[in-house]
């Protein structure tokens, strides 16, 4: 279960960068990230935790795998979310005067807690394979 926290933690962390895209007071004013795929990959990351905590209480594995399969699907944005993040260029092509016209969100995002979210997931999405399977519990 503190996977789940440290991994909810970082995502909302990461949601303020590109969620703050667009705002006067913001040095980035694009982003090449949908909205609803980071707050999708948030609620989904949430539902797999809360699946997670079903299990615990009831111990059925029917909850561990539901869990799996959404936290399958999370990571499979935040894969999306990463990838856009840090290969594309940090800023947008385009004549303007103030260069946080320019400048992208998702570029502003610290490239270790990316990193840092990326292994927290693969060593989670192992953990719920091994124990939806019956390896331990």
């Amino acid at each position: 279960m503190g996977l789940f926290v440290v991994q909810l933690l970082l995502i909302a962390y990461q949601l303020t960068f590109v969620l703050d895209a667009g705002r006067a007071d913001s040095n980035a004013r694009a982003s090449r990230i949908p909205d609803g795929a980071v707050v999708g990959h948030l609620m989904l990351t949430i539902g797999a935790a809360a699946l997670w905590f079903g299990w615990r209480i009831y111990g059925d594995r029917a909850w561990a795998w539901t869990s799996f399969g959404v936290l399958v699907v999370a990571a499979a944005i935040g894969t999306v979310i990463a990838q856009r993040s840090l290969t594309m260029p940090p800023v947008v092509q385009g004549p303007s005067e103030d260069p946080a016209d320019l400048r992208t969100a998702e570029s502003r995002i610290p490239e270790i807690s990316q990193v840092l979210l990326g292994g927290i997931t693969l060593v989670l999405l192992v953990f719920t394979l091994l124990v939806a399977a019956g390896v331990f519990s």
